[in-house]
């Protein structure tokens, strides 16, 4: 996958090569959405940890605007590194896999994601106020506007 920014190719290349290292596959799909690991809806991105014999996936739809895909993508790569770190909140939502621990890790997914779109400088837009417009739908849409 090529981007049109210099900036953002490194990034992509960083991943792909740590991905390959943790038996993570990375799938991009032409759409403006794919279809989800369980295959019930479509979504932006997704990340599935390796279980098994068979790799991980990390999966971005790139049919949209570059800053939008390329935030997914940080996204991603962020909950990949959870995993792999052990993450105390991927592992609490592992364990107790409701509403408020998803709602949790989204909100640090999305903290790290700004941080890895400001260390790699990618052109990302105003991806704080996509990542808080992320947040404030998906707590409405989760019944926990007041958490």
């Amino acid at each position: 996958m090529k981007a049109n920014n210099e900036n953002a190719n490194k990034f992509i290349q960083t991943l792909n090569r740590e991905a390959e290292r943790l038996s993570v596959q990375v799938l991009f799909g032409s759409g403006k959405t794919i279809l989800s690991y369980d295959e019930k809806s479509s979504t932006d991105g997704y990340f599935q940890p390796p279980e098994d014999d068979s790799p991980g996936i990390i999966a971005v739809a790139i049919g949209q605007a570059q800053t939008k895909w390329l935030h997914t993508l940080a996204h991603e790569y962020a909950h990949m590194w959870q995993w792999f770190n052990d993450d105390p909140i991927w592992l609490e939502w592992q364990k107790r896999s409701n509403d408020m621990n998803y709602l949790r890790l989204e909100e640090h997914t999305e903290n790290q994601a700004c941080s890895i779109i400001e260390q790699h400088r990618l052109p990302c837009g105003d991806y704080r106020k996509r990542a808080e417009k992320y947040i404030m739908t998906l707590r409405k849409d989760l019944g926990l506007t007041g958490a």
